[in-house]
């Protein structure tokens, strides 16, 4: 086990070296023709490259933070842009398919209620709240401020601290470093008793920088993976099949610790099955209320029928409260996932237009939260992880 954990490490430090050499120049980005003319035309960066309808950018730490705002204020849709460690990225990213379809997924029964309603029905509104109120206290959790850094090791002290007072010893918790941000990705490792695939539950910790308390955008998600873990470690669950918890740095500046992060699975080859990000889950509106929204590019078909199945089975959702939903260009994490081939699925709280208004700024505050609204993605997370992982009786 130590083994393993030292040489995925490892990995972790050759990324971080890698990617600050090819970079030393400014930060490479790619993003899409018609995203780049949503923007006033004062506000574009000039490409340094193209490839069929994707471009290529090299910004400085500043531009991107300004892009990322004025994609925000002009587009009302988060992301827009993904970080890239060299020049051939672009093409990878430029014949990557919108979508694609896991049959297997599409066509997979609810098999476990039995584990799933016992496990769900112990997830506390009261301790996500309880989660979420503390994490939102940091000024900022910006990826390249002591805030950022901070806010990781708090993710990872919390998160050891838990497992060593339940005494599980066989959970592994550690960062991944992120290129010159110094924000690294915490990552929770559950292993299951097979060890032979992985299922990734995610969420962001990052916010710009400024004052930026981060409620829903996206401390909401950090903290239904941490309710998630809680309740695992709660039941002294197993699982036939490994379990991923990751907390990913830098999602605002263009989705850059998430694609460090897959891109070391990969290296490592670890059969991931199926990822799902939780961003944004705790803005209701008379709009989207009792209502999930699946996004529907940048993600597998198959594994989204399965998981509105999931919450027709387990939330007592039907069909018309089940809606679809595009993010046109890598809106969050789940994109880095869906480029390396990983069958991913995105719930979001509403369409981007009925969204929080109020994210990226200092009013993403409590005061226009639903808890309510936000625990039914933590039990749709919760049904996720305990049907694909497999639970396996102590």
């Amino acid at each position: 086990m130590m083994k393993w954990f030292a040489a995925f490490l490892s990995l972790g430090a050759l990324v971080h070296a890698t990617s600050s050499a090819r970079d030393a120049d400014g930060f490479r980005y790619v993003t899409t023709k018609k995203y780049l003319k949503m923007l006033p035309e004062w506000q574009r960066p000039v490409p340094v490259k193209s490839a069929g309808d994707h471009v290529l950018l090299v910004l400085s730490e500043h531009q991107a933070e300004q892009m990322s705002h004025a994609f925000h204020a002009n587009t009302r849709s988060c992301g827009g842009f993904m970080h890239v460690e060299s020049d051939a990225e672009l093409l990878e990213i430029a014949n990557m398919p919108e979508s694609q379809k896991t049959v297997a997924f599409a066509n997979r029964p609810v098999q476990f209620p039995e584990f799933v309603r016992p496990f769900i029905s112990g997830l506390s509104t009261q301790r996500y709240m309880g989660f979420l109120t503390k994490y939102s206290q940091f000024p900022n959790r910006y990826s390249r401020s002591q805030e950022g850094v901070d806010a990781a090791n708090f993710l990872e002290s919390t998160a050891k601290a838990m497992a060593t007072t339940i005494q599980r010893r066989d959970v592994n918790v550690f960062q991944i470093e992120t290129g010159r941000y110094p924000q690294n990705s915490v990552v929770i490792r559950i292993p299951g008793v097979a060890n032979e695939s992985a299922i990734v539950l995610g969420g962001h910790m990052d916010t710009l920088r400024g004052t930026m308390p981060g409620v829903d955008d996206d401390g909401s998600g950090t903290a239904a993976v941490m309710e998630i873990y809680t309740r695992i470690l709660e039941m002294n669950a197993r699982f036939k099949n490994d379990i991923y918890l990751i907390f990913y740095a830098a999602e605002e500046v263009g989705l850059v610790g998430s694609g460090v992060v897959a891109s070391a699975f990969q290296q490592r080859g670890i059969d991931v099955q199926a990822a799902m990000q939780l961003d944004m889950i705790g803005y209701e509106t008379d709009e989207n209320r009792n209502s999930l929204h699946f996004v529907r590019d940048y993600t597998d078909d198959g594994l989204t029928v399965f998981t509105k199945r999931l919450g027709q089975a387990y939330l007592g959702l039907n069909t018309r409260n089940l809606r679809d939903m595009r993010c046109n260009y890598a809106c969050s994490d789940h994109a880095q996932w869906h480029r390396k081939g990983v069958p991913a699925v995105f719930p979001f709280e509403a369409t981007f237009r009925g969204s929080n208004p109020r994210i990226h700024s200092s009013r993403d505050q409590l005061n226009i939260f639903s808890p309510t609204h936000a625990m039914r993605f933590v039990r749709l997370a919760g049904s996720f992880i305990v049907e694909l992982a497999e639970p396996v009786r102590n």
